[in-house]
């Protein structure tokens, strides 16, 4: 097993941003782009850093649209909800649950709904017993009124007559 250690560096802006156009044309996180970049120059790995995979065109007719390989890498990787959420919007993406209680893939920044996490084959109940949690936001929201985000407010208690001690 290789020990890991984290390191920060100060990179130009120009820089980061060419890393991260890279990796999302490589289907990859900027992170796991730069480690294998790293180990390929450095450690002499001959495999060198992550080709973009190659898309079936029969597939992707009768799936509509394959989701990238960075959003399957993402669920695959996963430990837990702010890992895959902080993955998939390293890839441009996001995960929302809607008002119907179906979670669903959005981009990001822009927020638009793109596709049920249950079509990707990841169902929220799936998700759920993986991570052993429940999404974040979800018990908060059903515990509030249908229709209405309520505010949790304590019973009043009894009015009783009669003098203070």
């Amino acid at each position: 097993m290789t020990s890991m250690r984290l390191v920060s560096l100060n990179l130009p802006v120009k820089l980061i941003a060419a890393i991260g156009r890279a990796a999302h044309a490589a289907g990859v996180t900027p992170h796991d782009l730069v480690r294998s970049t790293l180990h390929h120059v450095f450690a002499g790995d001959a495999a060198g850093p992550p080709k973009p995979p190659q898309r079936d065109a029969q597939a992707e007719d009768e799936q509509g649209s394959v989701p990238p390989f960075a959003v399957q890498l993402a669920f695959t990787e996963a430990l837990g909800w702010l890992d895959l959420q902080s993955r998939l919007r390293a890839a441009g993406f996001v995960l929302r649950l809607g008002e119907d209680g179906v979670l669903a893939l959005h981009t990001w920044p822009a927020d638009h709904r793109l596709i049920d996490s249950a079509a990707l084959g990841q169902p929220l109940a799936d998700l759920t017993l993986r991570f052993r949690a429940a999404f974040p936001g979800q018990v908060l929201s059903e515990g509030a009124l249908p229709g209405a985000r309520a505010e949790r407010r304590l019973p009043t208690p009894p009015c009783r007559k009669g003098r203070a001690a």
